[in-house]
């Protein structure tokens, strides 16, 4: 059986395709694209965003022999942490840097996600031309480099995933054809883990696609013959499967998580404000004013059905981090690029000057929304530029006093020290400290955040004792933590004397 069989073109419009479009045929497009691909490589410089790199050192500290959620602790569920292990493996094995390893297995991820979505894709769609054209070459561009900070992250993973679902059902509904056997279950086995990435929210986009088709089929036999029942088996298996490999997730973190993690939401007058959002908001609201007076075309109807989807979650969550919208930017992306190509379809009304201004337009207008999507997703982390403290030092082991990870973990990988915590920083105090102050929580709840406030400034007080590290990554603006910890105990720190600072970061170093 071929797995991946050749898009069907029987329902391609009969005019011919543009030159650039035949350029795009064979192994001209995947040499593009992986053109794009090494182009981008220098965008990665700048090394491994805050959580991806505390998820890669959980993954190494659990090769090493230490267990998961417990004397490792992280609120991210196990499948999304598993995504680094691969890389965490790689580079036990072969010596390369650990970031090396887990950017080259992002970058293959991603590659094998545009393959699988190419093979679905019909080759040319009705009133736009070629998908290569349209679709993919945006796509590959999006993702390897209107990404910043976002790369490597688990939701910018679950874009690349979920791809090849919405490209089945642009297939379906440009040629009334499913793809192959093959290619659906490719497809599904991608989306189920894109959903399994943040169960369960990461089902919405699979459930708002098949309440799109549901409206425009008015039958449900396209949930077998799609994949997305195969999608949903593949995410409770995953899931299901992870929980049972890792019990402790639920034995402690779900607890935390209930307790004050999930209630405390920020004003989504952040959320609306965000320039993540005000990106992702004009990219569909500008590619369904193009279609204002046509119905849409079904690769534009899908992509904002997809980035509407992914902005409901952004805004269930109550946490406005920038990384968090990105799949919405992606779909987002792609619904503004269909609508500009088919706006860009020669009509017999027009002229050749308005088409002209038109076209000079609509190039100019790509690239001014491509800026704002890439700089929102830039997180702005503290950086200390000056390490010459750090030149004697031989993985010194180290600890933190902030509530940004941030802040203290990401320096202590560039320096090489040892963690000698569970988790990253004192962000429970954070959270505690936040729902003290809201005054809507009832007393019952305001105990909880207390109780949760004092055990971890008791555990970190305990930790600095117990532990003796080299080194404590300070955050200056964490004024009342640093305070808390002394008033409990005002010898805490005496052994240690400031030898570096610089912008919001202290170091300290043991005598």
């Amino acid at each position: 059986m071929t797995i991946f069989a050749q898009p069907s073109t029987s329902h391609a419009p009969a005019s011919p395709a543009p030159a650039l479009a035949v350029s795009l045929d064979g192994p001209a497009f995947w040499l593009m694209i992986a053109a794009l691909a090494g182009l981008s490589l220098p965008l990665r410089q700048a090394g491994l965003t805050p959580d991806v790199s505390w998820l890669l050192d959980m993954c190494r500290r659990m090769l090493a022999g230490e267990t998961a959620y417990v004397d490792i602790f992280e609120t991210t569920p196990p499948i999304p942490t598993l995504l680094y292990m691969p890389g965490a493996m790689i580079a036990g094995a072969t010596g390369i840097g650990a970031g090396a390893a887990v950017y080259a297995t992002c970058y293959v991820a991603v590659l094998l996600a545009l393959y699988v979505s190419d093979r679905i894709l019909p080759r040319m769609l009705d009133g736009a031309g070629s998908s290569r054209l349209v679709i993919m070459t945006p796509a590959a561009f999006i993702l390897f480099f209107l990404c910043n900070d976002a790369f490597a992250q688990r939701e910018y993973l679950a874009a690349a995933f979920a791809l090849p679902a919405a490209c089945v059902f642009i297939r379906h509904s440009e040629t009334g054809d499913w793809p192959p056997l093959g290619a659906v279950a490719a497809a599904a086995l991608l989306a189920g883990l894109a959903a399994a990435i943040k169960p369960p929210l990461f089902m919405a986009p699979g459930l708002a696609l098949a309440l799109y088709y549901f409206w425009k089929e008015r039958n449900i036999v396209f949930l077998w013959r799609s994949g997305l029942i195969a999608a949903g088996v593949v995410f409770v298996a995953l899931t299901a499967l992870s929980l049972l490999a890792f019990p402790a997730y639920l034995d402690g973190v779900t607890h935390l998580m209930s307790d004050i993690y999930v209630p405390l939401r920020s004003s989504p007058l952040i959320g609306l404000t965000s320039k993540e959002f005000i990106a992702v908001a004009a990219c569909i609201a500008i590619a369904l004013a193009f279609n204002a007076m046509r119905k849409p075309s079904p690769a534009i109807a899908i992509f904002c059905v997809m980035a509407v989807s992914f902005t409901a979650i952004y805004f269930i969550q109550g946490k406005y981090f920038p990384y968090h919208l990105y799949p919405a930017s992606f779909f987002g992306g792609l619904a503004l690029v269909g609508a500009v190509a088919s706006a860009l379809r020669p009509r017999p009304d027009e002229t050749a000057s308005s088409r002209r201004a038109f076209s000079v337009a609509l190039a100019l207008m790509l690239p001014a929304m491509a800026w704002p999507t890439y700089a929102a997703y830039d997180d702005n982390r503290p950086r200390m530029h000056d390490l010459g403290w750090a030149e004697n030092l031989h993985q010194p082991t180290a600890l933190a006093i902030s509530t940004n990870i941030s802040i203290s973990f990401p320096l202590a990988q560039d320096i090489g020290a040892v963690w000698k915590d569970r988790i990253h920083s004192q962000w429970i105090v954070l959270y505690a400290r936040e729902g003290l102050k809201k005054k809507h929580f009832s007393a019952e709840q305001k105990a909880i955040f207390q109780s949760y406030y004092d055990a971890e400034i008791d555990r970190i007080l305990n930790r600095i004792i117990a532990q003796k590290p080299d080194i404590i990554i300070r955050s200056l603006p964490d004024k009342d933590l640093y305070n808390e910890l002394l008033k409990r105990d005002p010898q805490l720190l005496d052994a240690y004397k400031p030898v570096a600072r610089e912008g919001v970061i202290e170091i300290l170093k043991r005598r």
